[in-house]
C-alpha cells in the first residue's frame, strides 16, 4: 500500500498521520505543544518542541507500519503549519532563544512606529501591518535585541524550520511568505525595499518555493534509521489555506470557516482584486495559480478555554461542554461580550481591543456571561463573512466549517442562526492534513485532477448540516448585532 504522511503543526499539538494513497487515514499520532502565555502579552515556545515532536512522531508512525499486517511504502511526507512565528538560528544553525509566536504582541510600538510606510506595506504585500506577522518580530529584535539580531544567520517560520530538520535546506513556500510583511504579492518574491524596511538583510530569508514544491529528500541524519528516509518532503503551505483545500475550496466563491485556537475565514480568488481594502487580508493559496482572501478572529476556542477556566475551574473538559449545552440557547443574550481578548484582527487590526462584557444587570447570571461570548464570537464571524461577501459580489450560500469548536452542535446551531446560513461540517476534522495530503499527491503527480481525488476523500465521510431555526426572531438577532457592532465602536473607535 502506498501512502503519505502529514506533519500538521498547530498552535496547541503537533500532529503525525499516515495516509493511504486514496485518502484513508490509517494512524494519527499527536503531541502537544502549547505555548507559554507570558503577562506582558508576549507569547513564546521553546524551540526543541518541534524538533522533538517530529522525531518521536516519524519513528512511531515507522513503528505502527513495520507492525501492520500489511506493508505500507511511505511515498513523501508532506508539511502545513501555522504560519507567521518567528525562529532565529545563529551561525550553527542552532536556535539564539524560544520561537516569538503568532499571537504575541510585543510588536505593537513596532507597528505603530511603522505607520507612515503602512499603505506602502499593504498594497505591496496585500496585507496591513500586522503584529501577528513575521517581519515586524524581526524589527524588533533589531531595536530591542540588537545582539540577538546581530548574531542571526536565519529567520524561518516553523514550516521552515521543520523541513530544514528534515532536508537541511531553508525554503519557504509562498503561503508562509504572505505572511511576514517582506512578501511582493505581486511578483512573488521577496521585496528588496521592504526588507530594509523591517530590518532584515536577503540572506537571512528562506529560499522562495510556490506551494506543493519539493522541498528535498529527507536525508537528515537524526532520521537514517527509518524505513522511508530519502524520501520527498513537500511544503503544503500553511495551515488555513490547506484548511481550505481539505474543505473542498477550488472555485472562486468557495468559502469556509476554521474555528481553532482562532477563526479563519477565506474565500478563493482567480486574481488579486483591482482594489482592496485593509479589511481583507489577501495571501498566496496553496494552489498556486490562486489567491485566498482571509479574515480572522485572534481568539476563538481560546475563549472556550478561558470559559472552562474561570466558570469550571474543576470540571473536566466532557463535562464542561455537557454544562455549556445546558446552559446556551438560540436566542441572543441580553448581554453584550466583546471577544477581543487578544486584540481584534479585521476588519480594522485593533491590537489594543480588550475582552470586555457590557449591558450587566444585577439580574445577570452565568448563563448570560456564557451565552454573550458564544454570542461576541458569531457576531464578529458574521461581520467577517459580510465583508467576504462583499468582495465577492454574492451572497454564500452554505459554508463549510472545520476546527475544534464545530464539534459542539449546540455551538453550530447558534453559529447557523445568528450567520443565517447553512453550516457543512465534516465527520474527519482534519481539513488541514487533508488538503496537505492532497498537495503531496500532486507534487508526486503534476497531472493529478485535485478535485476529483478531494472526491474519493470525502466520499467515505459524514456531512452535518445544521440550518437556521425557522421559528427565530430573527428582529432580535438584527438588534443585538447592531449593539454588539455599536459597543465596539463607542469603545474603540
Amino acid at each position: 500500500m502506498k501512502a503519505v504522511i502529514v506533519i500538521d503543526i498547530g498552535t496547541s499539538s503537533v500532529r503525525g498521520v499516515l495516509v493511504s494513497a486514496d485518502g484513508q487515514f490509517l494512524h494519527l499520532i499527536q503531541k502537544a505543544s502549547e505555548p507559554d502565555f507570558l503577562a506582558d502579552s508576549r507569547v513564546e515556545q521553546d524551540v526543541s518542541v518541534w524538533s522533538r515532536s517530529l522525531t518521536e512522531i516519524l519513528g512511531q508512525l515507522d513503528d505502527f507500519m513495520k507492525a501492520s499486517s500489511q506493508e505500507i511504502a511511505v511515498q513523501a511526507i508532506s508539511i502545513t503549519s501555522q504560519r507567521s512565528s518567528l525562529i532565529v538560528l545563529d551561525e550553527n544553525d542552532e536556535p539564539l532563544g524560544p520561537a516569538i509566536m503568532w499571537q504575541d504582541k510585543r510588536t505593537i510600538p513596532v507597528i505603530e512606529s511603522l505607520k507612515p510606510v503602512e499603505e506602502k506595506v499593504f498594497r505591496k504585500t496585500g496585507s496591513p501591518l500586522n503584529p501577528v506577522y513575521l517581519a515586524p518580530k524581526i524589527r524588533w529584535l533589531v531595536e530591542e535585541r540588537p545582539d540577538m539580531a546581530e548574531k542571526a544567520k536565519s529567520y524561518l517560520s516553523i514550516a521552515d524550520y521543520v523541513a530544514f530538520l528534515m532536508t537541511n535546506q531553508k525554503q519557504t513556500d509562498w503561503t508562509y511568505a504572505s505572511r511576514t510583511s517582506m512578501f511582493d504579492i505581486f511578483k512573488k518574491d521577496w521585496d528588496p525595499e521592504l526588507v530594509e524596511v523591517f530590518g532584515a538583510r536577503p540572506e537571512q530569508l528562506c529560499e522562495l518555493c510556490p506551494p506543493g514544491s519539493v522541498l528535498g529528500p529527507l536525508q537528515s541524519g537524526r532520521f537514517r534509521d527509518l524505513s522511508f528516509h530519502g524520501v520527498p518532503v513537500v511544503s503544503g503551505g500553511g495551515d488555513q489555506q490547506n484548511a481550505a483545500l481539505g474543505l473542498g475550496l477550488f472555485e472562486v466563491g468557495d468559502c469556509e470557516i476554521n474555528l481553532g485556537t482562532g477563526a479563519y475565514l477565506l474565500s478563493i480568488a482567480a486574481d488579486l482584486p483591482e482594489a482592496f481594502n485593509a479589511d481583507v487580508v489577501i495571501n498566496s493559496y496553496c494552489l498556486a495559480d490562486k489567491y485566498v482572501l482571509e479574515t480572522n478572529l485572534i481568539c476563538c476556542g481560546s475563549l472556550i478555554d478561558w470559559l472552562k477556566r474561570v466558570f469550571f475551574p474543576e470540571t473536566s473538559t466532557a463535562d464542561f461542554y455537557a454544562a455549556l449545552d445546558l446552559e446556551l440557547h438560540s436566542n441572543a443574550s441580553p448581554v453584550v461580550a466583546l471577544p477581543y481578548f487578544q486584540g481584534r484582527g479585521a476588519p480594522d487590526w485593533n491590537s489594543l481591543a480588550t475582552g470586555s462584557f457590557l449591558n450587566l444587570n444585577l439580574a445577570s447570571g452565568r448563563a448570560d456571561l456564557l451565552n454573550a461570548l458564544i454570542d461576541g464570537i458569531c457576531f464578529e464571524v458574521k461581520a467577517h463573512l459580510d465583508i467576504m461577501e462583499r468582495y465577492m459580489g454574492k451572497a454564500v450560500t452554505a459554508v463549510r466549517v472545520a476546527g475544534g469548536l464545530g464539534k459542539n452542535a449546540v455551538i453550530m446551531q447558534k453559529l447557523s442562526n445568528i450567520l443565517d446560513k447553512e453550516l457543512w461540517l465534516y465527520g474527519n476534522p482534519e481539513a488541514s492534513a487533508i488538503g496537505a495530503f492532497l498537495q503531496a499527491r500532486r507534487a508526486l503527480e503534476p497531472g493529478l485532477p485535485l478535485a476529483e481525488l478531494y472526491k474519493t476523500v470525502r466520499a467515505r465521510d459524514t456531512v452535518t448540516r445544521y440550518v437556521p431555526e425557522a421559528d427565530l426572531d430573527r428582529s432580535q438577532i438584527a438588534a443585538s448585532y447592531e449593539l454588539f457592532r455599536e459597543s465596539y465602536r463607542k469603545l474603540f473607535l
